[in-house]
């Protein structure tokens, strides 16, 4: 996940996750709800990450017409129209995501449920960024001792 020079210094006391921003930036296919209102937070870089973490598992792709290449996104079809899911969530919040999408076989019920909570439409329900590491391990490593740092 890269912001090219987009993130902010924030100075002062309290949690990045409960700091608003409101300069509206980012790709559409990979924005949170909140950032089509103009209102957000640290959490916003949860739902991308959500969004490209399920494109990749289930290989979903589309065309961007203006740099003609083929992108890993997650999208809903409204006629020729392609929605991104955060858009989608922002007309109609109760939206529940299928996940998988075309793949039935591919994801276990923890990456299906890391990836809802990842992309829930209420950021409060998002996983910080430590609170995600915590639930990507348990996903990847199963049974795994947790603790800190392992020697190889």
């Amino acid at each position: 996940v890269a912001d090219f020079g987009l993130s902010k210094i924030c100075q002062g006391r309290g949690s990045m996750n409960r700091r608003q921003m409101s300069t509206v930036c980012g790709s559409d296919f990979y924005m949170a709800p909140e950032l089509w209102e103009g209102q957000y937070s640290a959490k916003v870089d949860i739902f991308a990450l959500g969004i490209m973490f399920w494109a990749m598992i289930e290989r979903i792709t589309f065309r961007d017409i203006e740099v003609k290449k083929e992108l890993l996104g997650i999208y809903f079809s409204k006629g020729r129209e392609l929605v991104p899911v955060g858009k989608a969530l922002v007309e109609n919040p109760s939206l529940e995501l299928q996940i998988p999408m075309k793949s039935k076989g591919v994801m276990n019920n923890y990456i299906q449920k890391l990836l809802r909570g990842m992309m829930a439409f209420n950021p409060q329900e998002r996983p910080d960024a430590l609170s995600l590491q915590a639930q990507v391990e348990k996903v990847m490593f199963p049974g795994a001792k947790r603790g800190g740092p392992t020697r190889l």
